[in-house]
């Protein structure tokens, strides 16, 4: 979580958009992009001024309206990559 809300308070103008969502029994798999531009140190990499975009796919497992299990797969690699400028 605690990674979650640094990326979140690390861009300016945070968006997330959810393109899909599928529940099935106590899991929910969401496929999604969030961005914004890189004004806040993210993972010790400092600003970058770059709009910048994630997009990757969750499961969640729920209990109630909560969720106690995350599960995450995205284009981490490359999002770091062009925050740290390794990439045009």
């Amino acid at each position: 979580m605690a990674g979650d809300l640094e990326l979140q308070s690390s861009l300016s103008g945070f968006q997330m958009d959810v393109y899909d969502q599928i529940a099935q029994g106590d899991k929910v798999v969401s496929r999604w992009r969030l961005g914004g531009v890189h004004t806040g140190t993210i993972l010790g990499i400092p600003p970058s001024g770059l709009e910048v975009h994630l997009t990757g796919i969750s499961i969640d497992r729920v209990e109630g309206l909560q969720s106690v299990e995350h599960w995450s797969e995205g284009n981490f690699g490359r999002f770091l990559d062009t925050i740290s400028g390794k990439t045009s």
